[in-house]
C-alpha cells in the first residue's frame, strides 16, 4: 500500500473492527433507555431523519456528514466523483455546502435498504465540546455575510440566554454573543436543533448519523482527518481517484489549550449542563 502515512494500516483496521463491537454494545446497553432520536430499525419516520446520509450510487459509498467534523472535504470529494466538477480546486466552501448531493432519506424504503445492505458506509466523530467551540468560533467570532445571516437566524432561539439586552443592528448582525450565553442556548434540553437550518452545526452527532441503526464500516477520527480520511479512500478504492483536500477554513480548535481558553469561561453548572447535552456524543465520539 503507497501511503506516506505513519500508521499500521493492519492495526488500523483490527481498531475499526474493536469500535464497531463496542458501539454494538454501548446500543444494547442504552436500548431499553427510551433516548430519543437513538433508533435502532429504520422504518418510514426514520428514513425521513437519514438527510444527513449523503449516496455515492457510483461507488457504493454512505457517509454521513457532521458539520464541523471535516464534512467539507468530503463533500467536495463526492461532488467530484458524482462528476459536478473537473477539478477539486473549483469546489469552494459554499459549493461544497450547496450543490446538492443525493441523501439517503430521499429514496423508497426499498431502495435505501438496499443502499444500507450493499454500501460501504463511514462516518467522523469528533470530542463535542471541541466541536461546539468550533462552531461557536466559526460562526459567532469569524466576520463573514454568510455568518452575519446565520447570527440574525438564529438571534431570536438566543435572546432568552443574552447576559444584557442586545437588539438586531445593521447589516443584518448583532452584538457580539458570548460563548458563555451561547453555551446555555445549545445546553438547555428544550433547545431543538434542526437539519435544515443553521442549528445543524450543534446538533447532536448521533442524531443526524444513527450509530445504532447503522453498523459504520469506517468510522474515522476528526483529530486524524486526513490519515483516516486517505485510509477510507484507500480501502474502497477511491484514492486512486481523488485524495482527501486541505482544510480551506480550518479554526484549529482541537488543542487542549484551546479548549481550556473557552471551558474556563463558564460556570460549573453551565459545564455540567453542557456535558449533560452531549453525553450520548461523548459515549460514541470515545470510540472511535
Amino acid at each position: 500500500m503507497c501511503l506516506a502515512l505513519q500508521v499500521n494500516i493492519d492495526e488500523w483496521l483490527q481498531e475499526q473492527d474493536f469500535q464497531r463491537r463496542r458501539v454494538k454494545s454501548t446500543c444494547d446497553t442504552l436500548r431499553h433507555q427510551g433516548i430519543p432520536d437513538l433508533h435502532y430499525n429504520l422504518t418510514r419516520d426514520v428514513l425521513r431523519k437519514l438527510d444527513h446520509l449523503l449516496v455515492l450510487d457510483s461507488h457504493k459509498l454512505i457517509y454521513c456528514y457532521i458539520p464541523k467534523v471535516g464534512c467539507t472535504g468530503w463533500k467536495r470529494i463526492f461532488l467530484l466523483l458524482l462528476g459536478r466538477f473537473q477539478k477539486m480546486e473549483d469546489i469552494s466552501n459554499n459549493r461544497a455546502h450547496y450543490t446538492k448531493i443525493p441523501r439517503l432519506s430521499q429514496y423508497s424504503m426499498k431502495e435505501a435498504k438496499r443502499r444500507l445492505d450493499e454500501y460501504t458506509t463511514i462516518m467522523f466523530t469528533r470530542e463535542p465540546l471541541q466541536r461546539v467551540i468550533s462552531c461557536y468560533r466559526d460562526k459567532f467570532e469569524r466576520e463573514s455575510a454568510e455568518n452575519r445571516l446565520i447570527q440574525r437566524a438564529v438571534f431570536e432561539k438566543l435572546r432568552p440566554y443574552l447576559n444584557s439586552t442586545k437588539s438586531v443592528a445593521g447589516r443584518g448582525t448583532f452584538t457580539k454573543v458570548q460563548f458563555a450565553e451561547f453555551v446555555r442556548y445549545v445546553s438547555d434540553p428544550r433547545s431543538v436543533f434542526h437539519s435544515y437550518d443553521a442549528t445543524e452545526h450543534w446538533k447532536e452527532m448521533y442524531k443526524m448519523c444513527h450509530p445504532c441503526l447503522l453498523r459504520y464500516n469506517y468510522t474515522g477520527r476528526f483529530e486524524h482527518l486526513t490519515r483516516d480520511s486517505d485510509i477510507i479512500l484507500e480501502e474502497t478504492g477511491l484514492r486512486k481517484f481523488v485524495s482527501f483536500p486541505k482544510s480551506t477554513n480550518p479554526t484549529n480548535t482541537s488543542g487542549q489549550a484551546t479548549l481550556e481558553k473557552y471551558m474556563s469561561q463558564l460556570q460549573e453548572a453551565d459545564i455540567t449542563a453542557l456535558k449533560h447535552r452531549y453525553e450520548i456524543d461523548t459515549l460514541f465520539g470515545s470510540m472511535s
